[in-house]
């Protein structure tokens, strides 16, 4: 017979765990992917395995001829396996995040030097956030991702404030511009950022509606090809002050004093069920000192 490896593993702790709650941070997985866990064990023993009673797990019959046989397979690597509780300096699974690219490029290093100072045993897994992350981070295969705040995203995913950043214009010293007057008369890099504005322009019809009408020379994806862009043209862009300050040979021009349109804010995604875990804590300790 035929089991998955990771269901018996799960099996052992949950058996051994006063509850689920508690399993579902010893696992990192959610208490409804644990739950689903067991449903496939009990289709595949044909048995109800484990059951609460009078508020604690009960074992089934089978079950407990059927967990000290499992726990003699594991006994050699069980303390590895079954830590007492989550300690990220001794967490050796997988954490995996997704990044939107601007954010990755500008301070990616500083991101994953974070992450390994505080998880040194991880294996630690950093991707671009695609058209699919919001999916993944649903499905757990992606544990969290950075991105700016969407109020559109899935409400089963929980945005968590990590930092605020101002927008301005940005140019080269070698083209400045004295005032926006100036900035209408040239092209503008339009920034993409999969993931937030794949299908509408946000912060140029906020600024649409004030009649900042801007044109539009190229979009692009990659930030650090838009600042080169920029760097050896007279082309200007929109991005956060202190991302151009990254880079030697930026001007800012401040943006109008608009109703929130020079606003944006990066937030952590992550399952709301698991917005709480202690390792989701030190993720957001790890990434907010990252972004200072």
């Amino acid at each position: 017979m035929n089991v998955d490896y990771n269901l018996l593993y799960n099996f052992i702790v949950i058996a051994k765990s006063p509850n689920l709650k508690t399993a579902s941070q010893r696992l990192n997985r959610s208490e409804g992917a644990l739950s689903k866990d067991i449903a496939k064990l009990r289709d595949r023993f044909n048995d109800p395995l484990i059951q609460r009673v009078n508020g604690k797990n009960e074992l089934s019959p089978f079950a407990k001829t059927f967990l000290p046989k499992l726990q003699i397979i594991f006994n050699q690597f069980e303390e590895a396996l079954l830590p007492k509780e989550y300690k990220a300096s001794d967490y050796n699974g997988r954490l995996k995040i997704a990044i939107n690219t601007h954010t990755l490029e500008a301070y990616g290093y500083e991101i994953y030097k974070n992450l390994v100072a505080i998880f040194p045993q991880a294996q630690i897994s950093v991707k671009s956030w695609n058209k699919h992350t919001e999916q993944s981070i649903l499905d757990e295969t992606v544990d969290f991702g950075l991105h700016v705040f969407n109020p559109e995203r899935n409400k089963s995913i929980r945005q968590i404030l990590i930092k605020e950043f101002e927008l301005s214009f940005i140019t080269s010293k070698d083209y400045p511009a004295n005032n926006i007057e100036e900035l209408k008369e040239r092209g503008m890099v339009r920034m993409m950022l999969p993931g937030w504005n794949d299908h509408k322009h946000i912060i140029n019809d906020k600024l649409n509606l004030y009649g900042l009408n801007l044109k539009k020379q190229i979009e692009i994806e990659s930030y650090q090809t838009a600042l080169s862009i920029v760097l050896n043209s007279d082309l200007f862009m929109l991005a956060p002050v202190e991302f151009a300050k990254q880079s030697e040979g930026f001007l800012s021009l401040p943006m109008p004093n608009y109703d929130n349109v020079s606003d944006l804010s990066i937030h952590l995604n992550v399952k709301s069920n698991l917005s709480s875990s202690p390792m989701c804590k030190d993720v957001i300790k790890a990434i907010s000192n990252a972004l200072r």
